[in-house]
């Protein structure tokens, strides 16, 4: 009988919601290391800067507890990422590098089929 009922838009959030991975923290934690030496930070630069304890940011990045809602911009405008690269998202740099390479290649292919016509 259950699966006669209707569905609505609460079932589809429920199984957005059991699609997030279940090592997420790992995976911010992972980026948070990843960017933090990119830039050349330690833990305690990163930790001073944030204004929170290094044992702290070390749960952080390893996943222990992920950072809260609350820091996530800090965290991101610290390591110099936007919270979408920081949550999991494509960098935006390479976002945009990809996007000029694209549109070189449109701009030489259009080029090219102007001189064979």
């Amino acid at each position: 009988m259950d699966s006669m009922r209707p569905k609505n838009q609460g079932d589809e959030a429920v199984s957005e919601i059991r699609a997030v991975p279940l090592d997420l923290p790992h995976e911010i934690g992972n980026r948070i290391v990843r960017c933090r030496k990119e830039r050349g930070m330690s833990r305690v630069d990163l930790s001073r800067s944030l204004k929170v304890a290094r044992d702290r940011l070390a749960k952080w990045e390893r996943g222990a507890n992920p950072p809260p809602i609350g820091m996530l911009l800090a965290l991101a405008q610290q390591l110099g990422v936007s919270v979408d690269e920081l949550l999991g998202g494509e960098r935006l740099m390479e976002r945009r590098a990809a996007r000029k390479e694209r549109d070189e290649l449109i701009r030489h292919l259009v080029a090219m089929r102007k001189l064979l016509k």
